[in-house]
C-alpha cells in the first residue's frame, strides 16, 4: 500500500481538509496544490495505517467490531512519544465529546474520510464486520491533530525562508526536522532537492 493508494483511494480523499486546518494555525500562509496531493497522501497512509492496525487488534481480541478503543491500541502502537500523547487526548476528548452518539463535533474535519477508511477496512476484512460510531471519531481527531501539527512546523519553515506558501520542501523540512514526526511517518518520504 502505497502512499496515497491506501485502502480509502481516492474516494476518501480529504484535500479540502488540509486547507480548513492550516487556516486554522496560520491564516496568512497558504499550501501550494503539489503540497496539498503529496500531503493528503502522507495523512492517508497514516489513517490508513492505523485502522489497519486497529482491524488486526480486534481480529486478535475475537472481536467483530472496531471502537475507539481499538483505534486509541493501533494509536500508541504507531505514534511515538508526546506525538502519541497529545493525539491520544485529542481522541479521547473527541469520543467524550461526542458522547457515542452519531452527533460529532464540529471541529473533526476528518470525519468523513475515518469513516471511508474504516468501512474499507471492514469490507477487506473477513474477521472484521463493522465499526462503533466512536472509531472515526477517535481516528478523525487523531488526523485533525497531526494535520495541525505538521502544517504548523511547515508554515514555520516557510516563514524562515521569508515565503508565504508552504510547498512539499517545507512539509518535508518540518518533519524530518521533528524528531517524532520522523519516527511517525519519516521512513515515507525522500527530501526534495532545494
Amino acid at each position: 500500500m502505497g502512499m496515497g493508494m491506501g485502502m480509502g483511494g481516492d474516494s476518501c480523499a480529504s484535500t479540502g481538509y488540509i486547507t480548513s486546518v492550516l487556516s486554522q494555525v496560520h491564516p496568512d500562509v497558504s499550501i501550494a496544490a503539489p503540497a496539498i496531493e503529496w500531503f493528503h497522501g502522507l495523512v492517508d497512509d497514516v489513517a490508513n495505517r492505523v485502522a489497519a492496525e486497529a482491524a488486526k487488534l480486534a481480529k486478535y481480541n475475537s472481536k467483530q467490531t472496531i471502537s475507539s478503543r481499538e483505534i486509541q491500541t493501533a494509536v500508541r502502537l504507531h505514534f511515538p512519544g508526546e506525538l502519541a500523547k497529545h493525539a491520544l487526548s485529542e481522541g479521547t476528548k473527541a469520543v467524550t465529546l461526542s458522547d457515542g452518539v452519531l452527533v460529532v463535533p464540529n471541529s473533526l474535519l476528518y470525519i468523513d474520510q475515518a469513516r471511508c477508511i474504516l468501512a474499507d477496512v471492514v469490507a477487506e476484512s473477513a474477521a472484521v464486520t463493522v465499526y462503533l460510531a466512536s472509531a472515526p471519531v477517535y481516528l478523525a481527531a487523531v488526523l485533525d491533530y497531526l494535520t495541525a501539527e505538521i502544517l504548523e512546523l511547515a508554515g514555520n519553515a516557510a516563514r524562515d525562508k521569508q515565503m508565504l506558501q508552504i510547498s512539499q520542501l517545507h512539509l518535508e523540512l518540518a518533519i524530518r526536522n521533528d524528531e517524532e514526526l520522523n519516527k511517525l511517518v519519516g521512513g515515507l518520504i525522500a527530501v526534495t532537492p532545494s
